[in-house]
C-alpha cells in the first residue's frame, strides 16, 4: 500500500514538474514575442542603426525578425489552445481524444495563417494570386477526391462525436455487426463473430443507423424460448428454468433472470427465459450453456419438452395427409 501511495505521489510530482516547465517556456516565449513586437514597431530606427553598423543588412535582419515573430506567435497561440482546451472544450469528458483533434485542427489553421503572413510581410510576396490559385486547386482536388474527403471529414466527425470506441460491439444498418477494432481517418474496422474483418468507410457509417450494444452499459440482455408440455405446472417450470439460468456460465445474477409464459398452443406452453450477460460478445456462449442446463434440469425434474404435434387426416380414396407444427426450443 505504501509503495502504491508513493508511486502515485511520484507520478503526480512528475506531472506537476512537467506542467511547470511548460508554463515557464510559454512565459519566456511570450516575453521574446513582446520584445520582437517592440523592435518591429520601431523598425525604422532599427534599420538606421543596422545600416550604420553593417551596411546593407537591415532588410535581411528585419525579414528574419518578421519570420521569427510570425513563427513564435503561431507557436504560442497553438500552445495556448492546447492548454486552454482541457478547461473550456469538453471539460467533463474523460476522453482527451476530442480535445486533441480540435486543438490539432485549430493549430493547423494558425500555422497556415502564419505561413501566409511570412510570405506577405517578410518575403513581400503577393498572396492574393496564391490564394486564388489555391482556391482553384482546392476545388479541383475536392472534385477528384470527393469520396476520400467525405471519408476524411466523416472520420473527424466520428472522432469528435465519439459514438463508439475500440472494443465496442456495434451494428451498422442491421447488415454489419461486430466488435470495433480500429477507427482511423478513412474507415472503421470491425471484427464479426466469424473472426472476419469488415472495413466500412466512415462516410457510410456517418449516413447509417448505428446501434452500439456496449453503451450505455456493457451488460446486455438476451433471451431464449423453451417449449414445455402444457401439462406441467407453470410455477414448477418457472422455478426449474430459473435454477437452470443460475447454474449457467456467463449469466449475471444482477439484474436477476426472469421467466414468463409467452404463449399456449394446444399441448405446448412457450416460456421466455430472459437474462443478462456481462458483454454482448458473451451472448452465443451464454445461450448455448443455458440450453444445456435447461435440458439437464428439465430431465432431472421429470418434465418433458413439447414434441412436434402430428395431425393425421384420413380422406376416402386418398392418402393420409400429415403436417407437423410447433417446433421445440428456439433461440431469439
Amino acid at each position: 500500500m505504501l509503495d502504491e501511495h508513493f508511486g502515485k505521489n511520484r507520478v503526480m510530482d512528475h506531472r506537476r514538474i512537467k506542467q511547470n516547465k511548460a508554463g515557464g517556456v510559454l512565459v519566456v516565449v511570450a516575453i521574446v514575442l513582446v520584445v520582437l513586437t517592440g523592435v518591429l514597431l520601431a523598425h525604422v530606427y532599427v534599420s538606421r542603426l543596422l545600416e550604420h553598423v553593417v551596411p546593407g543588412s537591415a532588410d535581411i535582419v528585419i525579414a528574419v525578425l518578421v519570420i521569427a515573430w510570425w513563427y513564435l506567435a503561431a507557436w504560442l497561440a497553438a500552445r495556448l489552445i492546447r492548454h486552454v482546451s482541457p478547461r473550456f472544450l469538453f471539460p467533463f469528458d474523460s476522453q482527451p481524444r476530442r480535445r486533441k483533434i480540435l486543438s490539432d485542427l485549430v493549430s493547423g489553421l494558425i500555422y497556415l495563417g502564419a505561413f501566409f503572413g511570412i510570405l506577405k510581410y517578410a518575403l513581400h510576396q503577393p498572396i492574393e494570386g496564391l490564394l486564388a490559385t489555391s482556391g482553384i486547386v482546392a476545388v479541383v482536388l475536392g472534385l477528384a477526391l470527393q469520396s476520400t474527403l467525405a471519408d476524411l471529414f466523416s472520420g473527424i466527425a466520428l472522432n469528435i462525436e465519439d459514438p463508439f470506441r475500440a472494443g465496442d460491439w456495434i451494428n451498422v444498418d442491421g447488415a454489419n455487426e461486430g466488435q470495433v477494432v480500429e477507427i482511423n481517418w478513412r474507415a472503421t474496422r470491425i471484427r464479426d463473430r466469424n473472426g472476419d474483418t469488415v472495413v466500412i468507410p466512415n462516410s457510410q457509417i456517418a449516413k447509417s443507423r448505428v446501434t452500439n450494444h456496449s453503451l450505455p452499459e456493457r451488460a446486455h440482455p438476451s433471451s431464449i424460448s423453451i417449449d414445455i408440455d402444457a401439462d406441467s405446472p407453470a410455477d414448477e417450470v418457472g422455478k426449474i428454468l430459473i435454477s437452470a439460468v443460475l447454474d449457467a456460465k456467463h449469466v449475471l445474477t444482477d439484474p436477476p433472470p426472469d421467466v414468463t409464459v409467452q404463449a399456449i398452443r394446444g399441448r405446448t406452453a412457450s416460456y421466455c427465459v430472459s437474462f443478462y450477460v456481462a458483454d454482448f460478445a458473451d451472448i452465443p456462449s451464454a445461450q448455448t450453456e443455458l440450453l444445456r442446463q435447461v435440458l439437464s434440469h428439465v430431465a432431472n425434474a421429470g418434465l418433458r419438452l413439447a414434441r412436434p404435434q402430428t395431425d393425421v387426416f384420413i380422406v376416402e380414396n386418398s392418402r393420409p395427409v400429415t403436417r407437423s407444427r410447433q417446433s421445440p426450443g428456439r433461440k431469439k
